[in-house]
């Protein structure tokens, strides 16, 4: 797996940290990434080196997520490691580790990476008010919008559809149309940049 310069030379002081250390960091690493368990606080890893234990903390959270991004096996993760100089002790615990929290691990990646909710359909009406005994005046169509979204359900382990549905005038839709025109417009403008 290939990683950034920053990585690779953060990955040395991975010697530095004793056993408990590396196993309280990792812990803290997958907790935070499931979103569930307890945070260990940086002082009570390792006292002396709290700078240390910060680059490593991105270091494990770097390469578990590409971990979980790419459902790596055990060899492979073992592998990995050992290719960043950590200990075949120290990266057969983070695997079997790891393997206990890959299924939560890789459903949040599913959710914050290719598989983000998004909009698959869009089905809209119009509709007309007549006049009532409350409403003197009309104010012209109201549009009724369904939004179809899917996204990617953790327990089911697969993608779930949901529909979002509301009403607006002629002006809201107008609004609604405007800001996504913009939100598309700063997109193009993003992407340029970054390419």
């Amino acid at each position: 797996m290939e990683t950034s310069r920053n990585c690779q030379n953060i990955s040395q002081y991975i010697k530095i940290l004793d056993d408990e250390a590396f196993k309280k960091l990792t812990e803290n690493c997958l907790s935070y990434l499931t979103e569930n368990g307890e945070i260990h606080k940086p002082d009570s890893i390792c006292a002396t080196r709290g700078d240390v234990v910060k680059y490593l903390y991105v270091f494990l959270l770097t390469i578990t997520s590409e971990f979980a991004r790419r459902r790596s096996s055990n060899d492979d993760i073992i592998r990995s490691l050992s290719e960043h100089g950590i200990s075949s002790a120290k990266a057969e615990w983070y695997a079997d580790l790891y393997k206990k929290h890959e299924k939560s691990l890789t459903g949040v990646m599913a959710n914050i990476g290719s598989t983000l909710p998004h909009i698959v359909d869009v089905r809209w009406k119009m509709a007309f008010t007549v006049k009532t005994s409350e409403l003197d005046a009309m104010d012209g169509p109201i549009f009724m919008i369904l939004l179809v979204t899917q996204q990617y359900d953790l327990a089911k382990e697969e993608n779930v559809t949901k529909e979002i549905a509301f009403r607006c005038t002629a002006n809201e839709l107008q609004d609604l149309v405007f800001k996504i025109k913009d939100a598309v417009r700063h997109c193009s403008v993003l992407s340029r940049g970054i390419l």
